[in-house]
């Protein structure tokens, strides 16, 4: 009989981080970083020295190094993020393991997320409402590869509001790309 976890392939579950202990969260992280590491290798065949980092909004396509962005004029629909079509650069592997919402309102209540033409993961938001500091992790981390196009959509609940949205994630590039050792 097959475990039922080898018929799982996408865990497309956000869980607040305060219903985690920290040494799951950490375990959780370092996992998807190695994932992320792993990734990078097979796409560099093992030839390339690779420095791992924090995600930042320029990574996946924004032009300044802030989240802040504004949702669009209609509510309770579907709509693309800043983050609309966006390649990742050569040389790049990006992993998005989870969200921090640092809005004031919390404008938007769900994320969906399109790598390539596929749709690889969906999370709820409004599960971080009330909470003093909103955020959450992925039970599977989307990962992106060089030259991969991303887009990110989020759920309108109020138009025309202000959102930050911080994704949490890292980056495995080729070494030299952005840190110099």
């Amino acid at each position: 009989m097959k475990s039922i976890h080898n018929l799982v392939n996408i865990q497309s579950v956000l869980i607040p981080l305060h219903l985690l202990p920290p040494e799951k969260i950490d375990d959780w992280r370092n996992g998807f970083i190695q994932l992320a590491i792993e990734a990078a290798v097979e796409g560099t065949k093992g030839e390339k020295r690779l420095d791992v980092r924090d995600l930042m909004p320029s990574d996946i396509g924004l032009t300044n190094e802030v989240w802040y962005e504004r949702t669009g004029a209609t509510a309770n629909t579907w709509e693309n993020s800043a983050i609309a079509t966006k390649k990742i650069a050569d040389g790049r592997w990006i992993c998005i393991w989870g969200v921090t919402d640092n809005s004031e309102v919390p404008s938007v209540s769900a994320l969906r997320f399109d790598a390539g033409g596929s749709k690889v993961a969906m999370w709820h938001l409004d599960k971080l409402n009330g909470m003093q500091h909103k955020a959450a992790i992925a039970m599977s981390p989307v990962i992106v590869s060089e030259g991969i196009s991303l887009t990110v959509e989020h759920y309108v609940k109020v138009a025309s509001s202000q959102t930050e949205l911080i994704y949490d994630g890292c980056v495995v590039e080729i070494s030299g790309k952005k840190l110099r050792a």
